[in-house]
């Protein structure tokens, strides 16, 4: 089957370290072994490869926090693999889905680190919420200047009610991570 996707991401020295100890100890090249890590995270959830080396390898980053991904050292040396389009897709899907780049998202990998993914749902749920607030404030506005509420504009809060104790149920429902 033809990889015609090439993916290059750059990597610390200590985070390339930690990739060709973990290349060579599963005697593979370190673009086969990223290709094959990032494989397993695509696999529905399963612990990618990085974080099966990391008990009995090279310890993690120092200065590095684990969420934030703050590189202390320039990014110096280059990992490229080859990727179907179908798996470079899931591949860039699953970095959006986390809010990162996909360089940023392989880096973790290396690290050990798989990023979750962010809540889509929750995210659009504020913005909408934005936007009721806003009106919301206007209909107050108005309220305190002395407008009468009419038994159109109480039907219409009184939705916009409901719609706001859906989207609560809804974002508790949503499964995180």
């Amino acid at each position: 089957m033809p990889r015609p996707s090439l993916i290059a991401f750059r990597l610390t020295l200590e985070e390339h370290e930690r990739l060709a100890a973990a290349a060579r100890a599963g005697r593979l090249a370190p673009a086969a072994w990223c290709r094959r890590a990032v494989l397993e995270q695509l696999a529905a959830g399963a612990t990618p490869a990085a974080a099966a080396v990391a008990p009995g390898g090279p310890a993690p980053v120092p200065g590095i926090p684990a969420a934030a991904g703050v590189v202390a050292e320039p990014l110096s040396c280059v990992v490229a693999a080859r990727l179907t389009p179908s798996q470079y897709f899931d591949l860039e899907a699953r970095a959006k889905g986390a809010g990162v780049t996909v360089g940023t998202y392989l880096r973790l990998l290396v690290q050990g680190q798989p990023p979750t993914a962010r809540w889509p749902l929750a995210r659009a749920a504020i913005v909408q919420l934005a936007r009721v607030g806003n009106n919301l404030n206007q209909l107050v506005k108005l309220a305190h200047a002395g407008a009468p509420m009419t038994f159109q504009l109480y039907g219409t809060v009184q939705s916009v009610l409901a719609e706001v104790r859906a989207v609560r149920r809804a974002l508790q429902e949503e499964p995180r991570g």
